[in-house]
């Protein structure tokens, strides 16, 4: 039905020449080839409008359900939602064919709000996988899979309270534990792999440099769609400081002599 409006919307308002193309999640081929190829031509529109209607009811003659995946079920959004957006697309279409102020300041009023509970549904997700990886690792490995997907540069989560956080201890420890099979890194004498979750060894017995860590990182970005040489910067930023948590820790149990130089390192570190 919105497809048959946005056609009449555009008899209504003929041009001089019109193409409709990329319609897209349609649900018959008829239509879809349909209006890949019809053209809206300055002819009268009660001609077009009679052309239009007999394609849609040859087009609807040939309706087939197509039924979707089970990945796009599962990101159906809610129905409260669903039925906002639904009462906005008919407010946007009144509000194309009346021109009236009242039916514009309607139509963003509920655009407004369609914005506003998907805002609120998408931070009640992100503190939701922040729960549940707090308890289980392997969600927020599933869920950094999917973003590399779609958004693949940087990845970030929020609180309820819309602050950004990556929980650099979780996230080191996810690191550690999953990444590493991934890109096994062979141990060396220029420096040692610490464990995130055993940081009980001196400062005495390590040998590190901020190359290594350079290295380090570039061998865990799992987000980076260019290549495995190419590291976004703020994912470099993060997983500097997500990795620098830990090395504190080492300093703080380190002799006090050590911890200036440790403090230094730290700097670099973050400043990479």
């Amino acid at each position: 039905m919105l497809t048959f409006d946005l056609i009449c919307y555009w008899v209504r308002n003929p041009e001089p020449q019109t193409w409709i193309r990329n319609v897209y999640r349609a649900d018959f081929s008829g239509m879809r080839v349909l209006l890949d190829q019809f053209k809206l031509g300055p002819a009268s529109v009660e001609d077009l409008y009679g052309t239009i209607v007999q394609k849609v009811h040859e087009a609807d003659a040939i309706f087939s359900l197509k039924k979707p995946a089970r990945s796009q079920m599962s990101r159906m959004l809610p129905k409260i939602i669903r039925c906002l957006l639904e009462k906005r697309s008919q407010l946007f279409f009144k509000k194309l064919t009346t021109e009236d102020t009242e039916d514009e300041l309607a139509f963003r009023k509920m655009r407004s709000r369609c914005k506003s509970e998907i805002r609120q549904l998408n931070i009640q997700k992100q503190a939701t996988i922040l729960e549940l990886a707090r308890r289980n690792r392997k969600v927020l490995f599933n869920y950094m899979r999917h973003r590399r997907r779609d958004k693949s540069p940087a990845f970030s989560l929020k609180y309820r309270n819309e602050e950004p956080t990556s929980d650099p201890i979780m996230v080191s420890e996810f690191y550690t534990e999953h990444y590493a099979v991934l890109y096994p890194v062979t141990g060396s004498s220029s420096h040692l792999i610490l464990s995130g979750l055993n940081c009980d060894r001196p400062l005495t017995d390590l040998v590190f440099t901020v190359q290594d860590s350079r290295q380090r990182l570039h061998k865990i970005n799992p987000f980076c769609a260019l290549g495995p040489e190419d590291t976004h910067p703020r994912n470099l930023n993060e997983t500097s400081f997500t990795l620098a948590t830990h090395f504190y820790l080492v300093f703080c149990q380190s002799p006090p002599v050590l911890r200036s130089e440790g403090s230094d390192c730290i700097a670099n570190l973050q400043n990479c």
